[in-house]
């Protein structure tokens, strides 16, 4: 069992809300969500951070909880037995990912301390930083390439202004594809997926498929991808199913063996309370041993509490719900 979502408030707290789609009508989440919206249990990578400002907010968190319960109550009766919530949680397993070229040599990218082995922090950042490589910082590094143009120009050297201008074309299209290629690294893509599925990749998404990864690279569910599980070209994913039912008996308050809704509303809130204190409190307590007071101080750190004005950023939101 993975050790990380068994002992972590964070991972407590909105476990299971990963797969969660946009807050639609609470009354009756499942009629009312979009013809063409993906399935709850089927996609792992709906968009959570609503208004798309890198955060997930409490808000946001709260209507995502009241949305899902709709689809893990499969057969409709008001509440969710533990079948329907492991299967639901589980359904993605046996997926097998696209290509992607991992090997010892590109693994370093990746290994901040060098201690050879990614933990859950360290791929969380790389994926990141190959994110914000892949989304925009392309144009940034490609600033000298448009400096030399713009001095070819101003000094009204067309032949120079246009050998220029193709070579800084030439030096962005590598630049685009290289940064494709460390990002699909990171993010889960099927096998009918591709670079287009990359490019404008939202961070959400990115945030989402790049947990689903390093849980799949993680075959042995002890939080750390060596150097062998890295280099798994092609690894399958799937949720624990051991995690599941454990999450389903700590929703489960009565011991009853179904979760209704009242029962499971009431379970998400009080969680989501306690992170809100974690993350909003990590930064001003000089630290604490336990992964999510140390993921959510990174959080405090920066300006990042878990609050209904910012939130959660959505990369350790999501690597915190797998």
């Amino acid at each position: 069992m993975n050790n990380l979502l068994r002992k972590t408030a964070l991972a407590a707290a909105v476990s299971g809300l990963a797969f969660a789609a946009h807050a639609q009508d609470t009354t009756n989440p499942t009629a009312s969500a979009a013809p063409d919206a993906p399935a709850y249990c089927d996609t792992p990578w709906h968009s959570i951070d609503g208004n798309d400002d890198g955060f997930v907010s409490k808000s946001e968190a709260t209507g995502m909880m009241e949305t899902r319960f709709g689809e893990l109550d499969a057969d409709g009766n008001g509440e969710i037995t533990k079948t329907e919530y492991v299967d639901c949680m589980t359904r993605t397993g046996g997926q097998t990912a696209a290509e992607a070229d991992r090997n010892e040599q590109n693994f370093a990218e990746a290994d901040a301390n060098a201690d050879g082995q990614l933990d859950r922090e360290e791929f969380r950042q790389a994926a990141k930083e190959a994110w914000d490589r892949n989304s925009g910082n392309i144009s940034t590094q490609m600033k000298d390439d448009d400096s030399t143009t713009t001095a070819a120009s101003e000094t009204g050297n067309d032949d120079a202004m246009s050998g220029d201008q193709e070579q800084a074309d030439a030096s962005t299209t590598g630049a685009e594809n290289d940064a494709l290629l460390v990002l699909r690294r990171y993010v889960w893509l099927t096998p009918d997926e591709d670079e287009t599925t990359l490019s404008g990749m939202s961070e959400d998404e990115a945030a989402a498929r790049s947990a689903v990864t390093f849980n799949a690279l993680d075959k042995n569910n002890d939080d750390i991808v060596d150097t062998a599980e890295w280099s798994e070209r092609t690894p399958q994913s799937g949720m624990n199913e051991d995690w599941a039912s454990a999450d389903f008996d700590k929703l489960d308050g009565d011991a009853s063996g179904a979760i209704t809704r009242d029962e499971y509303n009431q379970a998400q809130s009080r969680m989501l309370d306690e992170t809100t204190t974690a993350s909003t409190t990590a930064g001003s307590s000089g630290g604490s041993n336990d992964d999510a007071s140390a993921s959510t101080a990174e959080a405090s750190s920066n300006g990042e509490a878990y609050n209904d004005d910012s939130g959660i950023p959505v990369y350790i939101y999501r690597f915190h719900t797998f």
